[in-house]
């Protein structure tokens, strides 16, 4: 027995050793990092391609009384051109016209009170000069208090003769601007609630036409000139175009920017919103100039492989210090570290005047938890 336990001793400090052993031969492999990441655009490939969209009104407008009652006109009907201050539709005015003569009645009654009781006083004043025991101090500020509440009293009625015109100009409902009328909500002997719909308008005289651009080619959109768009429902019309406004925020499911352009009506043409079309244009500048979002860029000090080995320079000044970006390999989904010299910073992220190319991926998050020669997978689908 007691030889049984000495050879079980060495048994059981070899355990552990076999063990690990095992462990050494089954290492896990580790699994690619998702990575939010986007493909830098080329100038060439946007030129000669058309990107679909749709036309939108720069105004539009639902028209309404700001007070109720019987419309008794709506001269106007969808596709009616209408200039500024046109009638577009009007209340029974009856109504509003008393209520009007009701307050300058009142008002006019004030003033007459006012006027007597400014006479009042004065006579009051006259014979208290002329013979200082006829009157008394008492009596004198009671005919001022009355010639003062009269002033108050007119200055109320002013303001309700005031509110009763502003109240009858609005039963007359015009035109603010130029416009198209592309649907109606009430007809003509309708009763109608004050901020109940009447029209709706557009402005036609200038056109938007919405697009959606790829999140590859988002950094190039602000060099595109010689924007033209057609409409489908006039084939062969190329409309001059100009952009109004570039989204900052792509869109989660599509990983697209939207981008506002602006055109004038073509003439002998009415573009209506709703409108489908496309648009393309020529791209101009220097290439190499591409736009990375500000999330893509980082420098030794705020985290990268190079300041954790320990070869950030303490004496250069932030401006100085290298400035990075994580390119993604195509050939073998790994990150390498890339050097870039950053430009300026615009509304849509950092202008790099090298170290990168168009078409190479890019890292755009989390750029601070890589490592080089990291394996990763991309989270959106490529798009070539």
């Amino acid at each position: 027995m007691r030889a049984n336990r000495k050879l079980l001793i060495p048994c059981l400090f070899l355990v552990p050793l076999l063990v690990a052993g095992c462990a050494e031969e089954q290492v896990v492999p580790e699994r690619p990092r998702l990575v939010l990441a986007m493909k830098l655009g080329d100038p060439s490939t946007f030129e000669d391609r058309w990107v679909p969209g749709r036309a939108k009104a720069t105004r539009e407008l639902d028209l309404s009384f700001r007070v109720g009652g019987r419309m008794i006109a709506r001269p106007v009907n969808v596709g009616d051109e209408l200039k500024k201050g046109d009638l577009v539709a009007q209340l029974d005015p009856t109504d509003y016209e008393v209520e009007l003569q009701n307050a300058e009645g009142n008002r006019d009654e004030a003033k007459a009170k006012q006027t007597a009781a400014q006479s009042h006083l004065n006579r009051q004043l006259r014979i208290r000069k002329e013979d200082p025991g006829a009157i008394s101090r008492a009596s004198i500020e009671r005919a001022r208090e009355a010639r003062d509440k009269a002033k108050a009293n007119i200055k109320a009625l002013e303001a309700a003769v005031s509110d009763a015109k502003n109240r009858l100009q609005r039963t007359t409902l015009t035109a603010p601007f130029a416009s198209t009328v592309v649907a109606k909500f009430a007809e003509a002997f309708e009763d109608v609630q004050a901020n109940q719909n009447i029209v709706r308008l557009v402005d036609t005289s200038k056109i938007e036409f919405l697009v959606n651009i790829p999140e590859r080619d988002i950094s190039i959109i602000a060099e595109v000139t010689n924007i033209r768009v057609q409409i489908d429902a006039f084939p062969g019309v190329e409309i001059p175009a100009q952009i109004k406004e570039i989204g900052t925020e792509a869109s989660q499911t599509t990983r697209t920017y939207p981008v506002t352009l602006i055109m004038d009506q073509p003439e002998g043409y009415t573009v209506l919103p709703g409108m489908a079309g496309r648009t393309t244009g020529d791209v101009t500048g220097d290439p190499t100039g591409v736009i990375v979002p500000l999330s893509a860029v980082f420098t030794e000090e705020g985290g990268s492989q190079a300041a954790l080995q320990g070869q950030v320079d303490a004496s250069l000044s932030p401006a100085e210090r290298p400035t990075f970006v994580w390119v993604v390999d195509e050939a073998d989904l790994t990150v390498k570290q890339r050097t870039v010299v950053p430009d300026v910073i615009t509304a849509r992220g950092m202008r790099l005047k090298e170290g990168v190319k168009t078409g190479e991926w890019i890292v755009t998050a989390g750029v601070y938890s890589l490592a080089e020669g990291q394996k990763v997978r991309i989270s959106q689908q490529r798009q070539e």
